[in-house]
């Protein structure tokens, strides 16, 4: 699907987080060219400071990290996606059910994003994820290593 087609750049959209933030010039105006500022994710306004310091927490916890997207469905103000990212559990990350140091595994994510979009830009996110498919293969990692 085109630019046109979709409403938004999603090629450039998930670039965004791809590299850590702090190596792009201004990451702040990065993001707030792609997304609105607040933008809603799971009804939750979220401000683009916020999606910067995400970003950056992502690439903390996981490198080498790797996305494929497997569908996209659109109509023109929705974008839908599904994807299958894999990374090597580098770092701590902050999970709902605590903080989980680093593992070294290689961890795969499968998910979803419903992106509304308005004037070019991600207004609404609805993200489906599976970290606990994650945690379970980083913390298996650590069991096996006897940590």
């Amino acid at each position: 699907m085109t630019q046109a087609q979709l409403g938004i750049d999603l090629e450039a959209l998930l670039a965004l987080w791809m590299v850590p933030p702090s190596t792009r010039a201004d990451p702040h105006a990065a993001f707030a060219e792609l997304y609105a500022d607040p933008v809603l994710i799971n009804d939750q306004p979220t401000s683009v400071a916020d999606l910067v310091t995400r970003a950056e927490a992502v690439h903390a916890a996981f490198r080498d990290q790797t996305t494929e997207i497997l569908e996209v469905v659109a109509d023109g103000q929705r974008v839908a996606f599904a994807f299958r990212r894999e990374a090597t559990h580098a770092g701590t990350w902050s999970t709902p059910l605590g903080d989980l140091p680093a593992s070294g595994a290689r961890v795969r994510l499968t998910g979803m994003d419903i992106l509304t979009i308005a004037d070019g830009r991600v207004v609404a996110i609805r993200v489906l994820t599976d970290d606990l498919a994650v945690i379970v293969q980083a913390a298996g990692a650590r069991l096996d290593a006897g940590a």
